[in-house]
């Protein structure tokens, strides 16, 4: 599977796919964000875990720097926060067209990318496009421990920065281990016969309170 993917890959790396007029105009919106930051409610639905919607603090620092802070225990995802295809499209690519689809009224293009270097988790992804506003609606990513499923919605203010405001997860990947002590908002427990290869949940990220380009200290980093 590996090698074929390496082989599509190369096949594919010529200048005509690596350089997408319409993924590296939603890139280029992406470089205009230096920082943000917002406040989050994550809920989460894992299927051996029972959760209340716990709230935390989003801190994003190009390129590609992520902390999530909360006083309680935000279990999601690290490819689903913040802003989940930036390093995808920052890394070099190529991508294949596939062929549109309506999904709600909405036609949208859709794409295959696949990174020639090492991004760190995705191996191979597809997206879904809002050609007009020049939006990623649908990220489907298959990473190095699962598969995630990403849907994002966007406030129009931030659409100038392709920076969702909402995205709805759904993923299978790994079965981990939960802590055995938790503190704050989020309240679990484990369900008899959990042991699985895998684990199938999704969760739900809205933002509020989001600041673009006002600066973050590094020490909020730490």
């Amino acid at each position: 599977m590996h090698l074929f993917i390496i082989a599509f890959s190369f096949f594919f790396a010529s200048p005509l796919f690596a350089n997408d007029a319409l993924l590296l105009k939603v890139r280029d919106k992406v470089r205009t964000i230096k920082d943000f930051k917002a406040e989050a409610v994550i809920t989460l639905n894992v299927e051996f875990l029972k959760a209340k919607p716990s709230g935390a603090t989003i801190l994003y620092k190009a390129p590609g720097r992520l902390k999530v802070k909360s006083e309680g225990f935000s279990m999601i995802p690290k490819q689903g926060a913040g802003l989940p295809f930036a390093a995808l499209l920052e890394s070099p690519f190529t991508s294949v067209d596939l062929p549109d689809e309506n999904i709600k009224g909405i036609m949208y293009k859709v794409k295959k990318v696949i990174p020639i270097a090492d991004t760190g988790q995705i191996i191979l992804a597809t997206v879904w496009i809002d050609s007009k506003k020049e939006l990623i609606a649908k990220m489907s990513a298959v990473t190095k421990g699962g598969t995630i499923i990403m849907d994002m919605s966007y406030e129009k203010q931030f659409e100038k920065y392709a920076l969702p405001s909402s995205i709805f997860m759904s993923f299978d990947v790994p079965a981990f281990s939960l802590p055995k002590s938790m503190t704050g908002d989020l309240l679990a427990e484990k369900k008899k016969g959990s042991e699985k290869k895998n684990t199938k949940g999704s969760a739900q990220i809205s933002y509020t309170n989001i600041t673009v380009n006002k600066g973050i200290s590094e020490d909020q980093f730490r």
